[in-house]
């Protein structure tokens, strides 16, 4: 995954999007994030991940280079939107946290996705000053 832009729309809403290199690394490493959201009280997220995933069938086709934005709202809901066709909007914290997790937690599908969204967001905070 490349961090292509990133977007604090408000105080609480957060959007990425990125070029899509593996969609099933992606997907995959999401599972074990959903399971602790589960064990940590944060439930259905084994659902939403089913209808996350549905997103990506319906695309069919998932070339190099797909744009995939997630924004993801407070209470738990995420927007999807695939070279810029919304797929859906899911209503889960669990699901929610474990995208947030895959790029934010302590062990990041990327680093270097990592550091292109903080720096992202440095920038952001950094010209709201001026």
């Amino acid at each position: 995954l490349q961090s292509n832009s990133t977007k604090l729309t408000s105080p609480n809403n957060f959007s990425c999007s990125f070029h899509l290199c593996r969609i099933l690394f992606f997907l995959r490493a999401l599972i074990p994030r959903v399971r602790k959201a589960a064990k940590d009280g944060m439930p259905g997220g084994k659902e939403a991940l089913r209808t996350f995933n549905k997103c990506f069938l319906a695309k069919n086709q998932m070339p190099m280079g797909t744009i995939i934005e997630f924004t993801i709202q407070p209470g738990g809901t995420m927007q999807v939107v695939i070279d810029g066709t919304e797929y859906a909007v899911i209503e889960n914290p669990a699901l929610c946290w474990s995208v947030l997790d895959m790029f934010f937690g302590p062990k990041p599908v990327s680093w270097d996705t990592k550091a292109s969204v903080a720096n992202g967001f440095s920038e952001i905070l950094a010209s709201a000053r001026q």
